[in-house]
């Protein structure tokens, strides 16, 4: 028997407190290739996607507040 080889990297990726998914890097074939500066790069990167979704579900629920004001701005308009 051939024992397991390789290595991965992982760090949750969070949005408003929940995980959302997970970063993962990995090495099939190389042991201990990720130290404590990859974990650095990878929390970073997990942060910076944390923010990014962040933003585009802020954005998302501004786009449909806009299109709901669109669409009830003529029946206001009528009222005056």
């Amino acid at each position: 028997d051939r024992l397991a080889k390789g290595c991965v990297l992982s760090t949750p990726i969070r949005v408003r407190e929940s995980v959302a998914a997970y970063l993962l890097v990995g090495h099939i074939e190389l042991d201990n290739l990720f130290g404590s500066e990859e974990l650095q790069v990878a929390e970073f990167i997990a942060t910076l996607t944390s923010a990014a979704l962040e933003n585009a579900e802020g954005f998302e629920k501004l786009q449909k507040l806009n299109t709901t004001k669109e669409r009830q701005l003529p029946s206001l308009e009528r009222l005056n």
